[in-house]
């Protein structure tokens, strides 16, 4: 067995996956027809576009949607363009045609003759980094013998496999392949065939015979300064956090500190007068304060979007006469990971904001949340009203973040922002 360790592998910097856009819906993707003998199993959308001919199913099945010219022509735009990114990728190790009885590690690779094929096993391993991409480009065909193997090791994950092919792909009779075929022209799974990724062609057919071929679970991490952890999808991990951080506190002084729970007493201003509540401000004239929650494990759930509550939110106004509304404000930035590019971000505007009403309110006022809606610009959160004296209200906002399409596998962080005037 040869084994080409990551020195080989010819980046300094581990690749990006390879972004799918649309087509990552789709387990089979074809330009010209989808034809199917047997008792194939699609697990994920099967689509077709320009072409309208998918024959085979049944005896087949497919657990998604099979489309034909609608939601399959975007993604034959996205599956160019991300044929192109593989292609273009770089730097590139260049490795024998033969990759079966080779371990390979993280990288992009390329063949001394322009064709890739496996006899025996090819064995990826992506040395305890799930998020490991593996790139195989081949300006002409890949050919897999009968009965070889793909087999991931390490952590290594099938949606981070990507093979750019320059004309057409054969899977031999009983093999198993691990990771996304893009191909210029056709793909051919012979009888008995199981993909662990997807068959994605530009511009030719998709030929099936009694295969198994399942769309791969996608990673994607979401993360803030730990405060409180909106939760993770399975398969597709997706976790969330929001820091509620600095808050404003105005009472004539604007005054800009962190207040959180557990805090030790601060003032704001010369004020020795004692504190009743040494977790809050103490500004002359009366208190108007809010505080965020303490971090909070909101759990998990198998959804396309995160969502959950963030934690107990407080506004305590201790000003006592004359009497004033307070209105309280919420703001968020961008949720970013690495060099925050474009596929390295999601936007606050996919950061959704939803107060709900309140949990507990003290004194006499009117109080009202603020309407649901996304944290692209700054939004009311809570507001009081009709306010007689001393008052607080209490709400549990439910955060949810949607995941853009395009967006890369990492740790985001971002910061949500309460403030009260």
């Amino acid at each position: 067995m040869t084994v080409l360790p990551a020195a080989q592998a010819g980046a300094s910097a581990p690749p990006l996956p390879v972004l799918l856009g649309e087509a990552a819906d789709f387990a089979v993707l074809a330009g010209s027809t989808v034809t199917n003998t047997g008792a194939t199993t699609v697990t994920g959308d099967l689509g077709l576009s320009p072409g309208t001919a998918v024959t085979g199913f049944p005896p087949g099945t497919v657990s998604g949607t099979i489309h034909t010219a609608d939601a399959a022509a975007q993604a034959k735009v996205d599956l160019a363009a991300a044929y192109d990114d593989a292609a273009a990728r770089t730097p590139a190790t260049t490795v024998p045609t033969e990759l079966g009885t080779t371990t390979l590690t993280p990288g992009v690779y390329t063949s001394t003759a322009g064709t890739f094929g496996i006899t025996g096993t090819l064995t990826l391993d992506a040395q305890g980094n799930p998020d490991a991409v593996f790139i195989f480009q081949t300006a002409s065909t890949l050919i897999t013998a009968s009965a070889s193997t793909v087999t991931l090791t390490g952590g290594a994950q099938a949606s981070n496999v990507f093979w750019q092919v320059g004309s057409s792909a054969t899977l031999g009779t009983g093999s198993s392949l691990a990771g996304n075929i893009l191909a210029l022209t056709s793909i051919t799974a012979t009888t008995g065939v199981s993909v662990n990724g997807r068959v994605l062609a530009r511009n030719g057919a998709v030929t099936l015979d009694t295969n198994t071929i399942t769309k791969p679970a996608g990673a994607l991490s979401i993360s803030a300064p730990a405060s409180a952890d909106l939760g993770s999808t399975t398969p597709a991990t997706t976790t969330a956090s929001a820091q509620l951080d600095d808050a404003t506190v105005t009472d004539g002084v604007r005054v800009k500190d962190r207040i959180r729970a557990g805090d030790d007493a601060r003032t704001a201003n010369t004020d020795t007068r004692p504190n009743p509540n040494p977790k809050l401000q103490a500004i002359p004239g009366g208190v108007l304060s809010i505080t965020m929650p303490a971090p909070t494990n909101l759990g998990s759930a198998r959804v396309a979007t995160v969502s959950a509550h963030l934690g107990d939110v407080t506004v305590i106004d201790n000003r006592g006469a004359p009497a004033t509304a307070w209105t309280a404000i919420v703001t968020s930035t961008d949720f970013t990971t690495g060099d925050a590019t474009t596929p390295e971000t999601i936007p606050k505007e996919y950061i959704t904001y939803s107060p709900g009403s309140a949990t507990t309110t003290t004194g006499d006022a009117t109080f009202t949340p603020g309407t649901p809606g996304d944290l692209g610009s700054a939004r009311i959160a809570f507001s009081a009203s009709d306010v007689t004296g001393d008052n607080s209200a209490t709400w549990n906002p439910t955060i949810t973040v949607t995941l853009p399409a395009g967006v890369i596998a990492g740790t985001y962080t971002g910061t949500i922002t309460h403030s009260v005037t």
